[in-house]
C-alpha cells in the first residue's frame, strides 16, 4: 500500500515527525506556554532527554529554561494585574506561594504586584 498509495497513506499519520529538536522544542514550548509543566514533562513531550532539552533550550532561546519561562510568566502577570488583583493571580501562575510570586515579580519590575496594579489603577 505504501508503495503504490504513497500520499493516501501518509496522510493518515495522526502527527507528523519533527525530525529537528530545535523544531520539536519551539512546537512543545509554543503549544504548552501556559501550562505548568516540569522540565522532565517538557523534554519527554519532546521525545529527547532533560539534558539535551536544557542544552538545545539554550541554544534556542539564549537563557535556560526556567529562567525563560518565569520571564514569561512576570510579563504575563504585568498583563493580569490590569484586571485582577494579585491574590488572585499567583496560583493561576503556578506558584505554591504569594510570597514566592511576589518576591518573583519584583527582580524585573521593582515593585510589588500590590504596587505595580495600584499604579495601573492610577494611570486610568
Amino acid at each position: 500500500m505504501l508503495e503504490n498509495h504513497t500520499d493516501k497513506f501518509l496522510s493518515f499519520k495522526p502527527y507528523p515527525i519533527i525530525p529537528d529538536v530545535e523544531l520539536r522544542i519551539r512546537k512543545v514550548i509554543e503549544t504548552n506556554t501556559e501550562n505548568n509543566l516540569t522540565l522532565e514533562e517538557l523534554a519527554f513531550l519532546c521525545n529527547i532527554s532533560v539534558s539535551t532539552f536544557k542544552r538545545s533550550f539554550k541554544k534556542l532561546y539564549n537563557s535556560s529554561p526556567i529562567e525563560w519561562k518565569n520571564k514569561q510568566r512576570m510579563m504575563l502577570a504585568g498583563k493580569m494585574l490590569a484586571t485582577e488583583k494579585p491574590g488572585e493571580i499567583w496560583y493561576k501562575l503556578g506558584f505554591e506561594k504569594h510570597t514566592g510570586f511576589t518576591k518573583s515579580f519584583k527582580k524585573p519590575y521593582g515593585i510589588s504586584p500590590k504596587d505595580f496594579a495600584d499604579k495601573l489603577t492610577l494611570q486610568e
